[in-house]
């Protein structure tokens, strides 16, 4: 039996661009910091309430493309203010679709950025 969600994990190009982006942009906290061991590979935790975004970045850039093991489609985060977290993640380089934010059926809001790799990161302002 699934007892909850743990977390997502993504591998990134370039670490400090990408902590700029889920922390200053996205308002995630960095929660864990594993410096490389000598296995080629830094992880950090990052998260908001009970929800974990593990960043893996890889010296070897060989090693940061995997498709073998699959893709990730996106990661999705509640936030409070969808006007303000936009600017942030803008000012950090995202992009979104152009008419983002869109309303939803229940009334909130919906907007898909498009982080430091490619990665897309919904966000979903509740009503």
């Amino acid at each position: 039996m699934v007892l909850g969600f743990s977390h997502v994990g993504l591998i990134v190009s370039d670490l400090e661009k990408s902590l700029r982006f889920y922390c200053y942009g996205l308002g995630l906290e960095k929660r864990k910091h594993r410096p490389d061991d000598g296995r080629g590979v830094e992880i950090v935790f990052l998260g908001a309430g009970s929800s974990t975004l593990e960043i893996f970045y890889y010296a070897d850039p060989a090693k940061r493309e995997r498709p073998a093991l699959g893709r990730l489609d996106h990661t999705a985060w509640y936030v409070d203010d969808m006007k303000a977290t936009m600017a942030r993640l803008a000012a950090e380089g995202a992009t979104f679709r152009p008419n983002d934010p869109v309303t939803m059926a229940d009334g909130g809001l919906m907007a898909f950025a498009t982080g430091p790799d490619g990665e897309r990161v919904e966000l979903t302002q509740r009503r």
